[in-house]
């Protein structure tokens, strides 16, 4: 199964962005990729798919009542130390 790379951006007067990471963290998805820190609001999940992470990113959404400008998600396969993505 694929891996894939969720990167997104949420309205925030507060610590909305704090308490999104933190339930994402919760579902299993991780902000380290090979030992190194990623951006931000860039989040990694191992064997899943993209459907899956569309799901887990708007039941925590419509949980927390959070307002997201934009995200995107992308599968890749992970092949050492490079990432292929898949087109």
């Amino acid at each position: 199964m694929p891996h894939i790379l969720l990167s997104y951006d949420i309205e925030s007067d507060g610590d909305m962005h704090e308490k999104f990471k933190e339930e994402m963290l919760k579902k299993g998805y991780l902000d380290t990729y090979n030992r190194k820190n990623l951006p931000y609001t860039t989040l990694i999940k191992e064997e899943t798919t993209p459907q899956q992470a569309q799901i887990d990113f708007r039941d925590i959404k419509i949980t927390l009542s959070a307002k997201v400008r934009r995200a995107i998600v992308i599968e890749f396969k992970d092949s050492g130390s490079v990432i292929n993505i898949n087109h």
